[in-house]
């Protein structure tokens, strides 16, 4: 149960008051499952310092984040507040959205990439639209690869976790032949860029998921870019 101590100010009062909406939210995330912890108040000017330190807890537990806790000694409290419930916002609504995505899993990937985020509502590469040729190296010769908002709106690599790419494989009659899936997930692989993936086959059998050394040789040869063969940041 969340302690108060009394307010000092009518000032105070109001970051208390912001403080305590961003723990209510936190409290919804911590009835579904998400790994927050409370604690008591030592006054009001560190309200939102606690707030913070909290957010940083949990994300560097469940996600590896590097955060680090805001320093009480000199701060003040006041000047700062609003930037600071900025950031927590950010903080708590950046746990909302990674908790709605799908484990490195490739039953639960394919099920949000065809049911709960349908893969061909998303957009293409804005350098690599429609159908493609592929590679030399790929048995298939043409393709069609779509990205999801956490790919398509990074602006350099490495690209957004929670980013997931699909590459729709075709062949030369134009019928599909498999859908090939990578999909960026914290802390899966740090040597290949946390990249998880996945081939099905177009009706969602799972051919080879995970590390396939094809897919992470194949794509090593654009570390640099991410492990990004079809798209070039700018």
């Amino acid at each position: 149960m969340l302690q108060r101590s009394p307010r000092n100010s009518p000032r105070d009062e109001k970051c208390s008051n912001k403080a305590l909406h961003l723990i209510a939210i936190a409290q919804r995330l911590k009835a579904a499952g998400e790994p927050l912890r409370y604690m008591a108040w030592e006054n009001d000017h560190n309200h939102l310092v606690d707030v913070w330190d909290m957010i940083c807890e949990a994300l560097n537990d469940k996600y590896g984040f590097l955060f680090k806790p805001l320093k009480r000694k000199g701060f003040v409290m006041k000047k700062f507040a609003i930037g600071i419930f900025v950031i927590l916002v950010c903080a708590i609504f950046g746990v909302i959205a990674f908790a709605e995505m799908p484990s490195p899993d490739p039953d639960a990937l394919w099920k949000y990439i065809t049911k709960e985020s349908p893969y061909t509502k998303w957009s293409f590469w804005p350098d690599h639209q429609g159908m493609q040729p592929g590679p030399s190296t790929h048995t298939v010769p043409l393709h069609k690869v779509y990205v999801n908002d956490r790919a398509l709106h990074s602006s350099q690599p490495p690209v957004q976790y929670g980013s997931i790419e699909v590459k729709e494989n075709y062949g030369k009659d134009k019928e599909l032949k498999a859908i090939t899936v990578m999909y960026k997930v914290i802390g899966y692989n740090p040597d290949a860029g946390d990249w998880f993936w996945a081939k099905y086959s177009p009706d969602g059998k799972v051919d080879k998921f995970g590390k396939p050394k094809g897919c992470v040789g194949c794509h090593g040869t654009r570390a640099a870019n991410d492990f990004i063969l079809v798209h070039e940041f700018k």
